[in-house]
């Protein structure tokens, strides 16, 4: 008998960030990706979901949307299923507001960050929990996560520990052709590999998760490759 995956989701939504190597850590996210970002996820090399981010000027600061529909079936039939969904606004570069719903094979709960006298309040099934405001959540396409030693769980709601080194480049598989990218290895309480493109954009995520399976995010659409001198116009 097929056991229930053990997608444990934690890692997939790192809000993950960027050194000075990269020449977009002070860009506009817009300016670098355009309005959205989407990744297939595979699991063993099949493909099991997508993982969408959208961004939106707006009045109140810069709206991030952000999508993930993961479903594994297994001869035919949906063995487990995942949804994630959450709303944020950044204003000067910080994360004013989030809330984020998590829907784990029928087990719902909700993860909630405002901004508040000077420091960050987060709310969810971890209970209430503070951090500074310049803490960032886990949800990749910020490279200045790169930086961070801690960072805000948009899925537990917990504060994780993490220490972010370089492994090095390499060239990443995406729909509009190879990317020049840096590899990152998260440890701590967060474990993946996570890569960044020379503009700063997240182009790769890979992970493994309980069950022994490995995760990847490949890119569909992460914004345009840096032209090279030799490119045709």
């Amino acid at each position: 008998m097929l056991s229930r995956p053990s997608i444990h989701i934690s890692v997939l939504i790192f809000g993950l960030v960027l050194t000075t190597n990269f020449v977009g850590a002070s860009q506009n996210p817009l300016d670098i990706y355009g309005d959205e970002i989407v990744f297939e996820l595979t699991r063993n090399g099949k493909t099991v979901g997508e993982h969408k981010v959208t961004f939106v000027p707006t009045e109140e600061g810069l709206s991030v949307d952000s999508r993930l529909r993961i479903d594994i079936r297994f001869l035919g039939l949906t063995v487990y299923k995942y949804r994630y969904v959450s709303r944020s606004i950044w204003g000067g570069g910080r994360l004013l507001y989030l809330n984020a719903a998590v829907d784990d094979d029928g087990k719902r709960h909700n993860v909630a960050v405002k901004h508040f006298n000077g420091r960050l309040h987060i709310t969810g099934p971890a209970g209430l929990k503070f951090a500074s405001p310049n803490t960032l959540p886990t949800n990749h396409w910020n490279v200045s996560v790169l930086r961070s030693d801690h960072v805000i769980n948009t899925i537990t709601g917990k504060l994780n520990r993490v220490r972010i080194e370089r492994v090095g480049e390499a060239t990443v598989t995406t729909n509009a052709g190879p990317r020049y990218a840096t590899h990152y290895r998260y440890n701590g309480d967060l474990d993946a590999d996570v890569w960044y493109d020379q503009m700063g954009r997240w182009v790769k995520l890979r992970f493994v998760v309980k069950d022994g399976s490995i995760v990847e995010y490949m890119c569909k659409r992460c914004g345009k490759p840096k032209r090279q001198p030799n490119d045709p116009k």
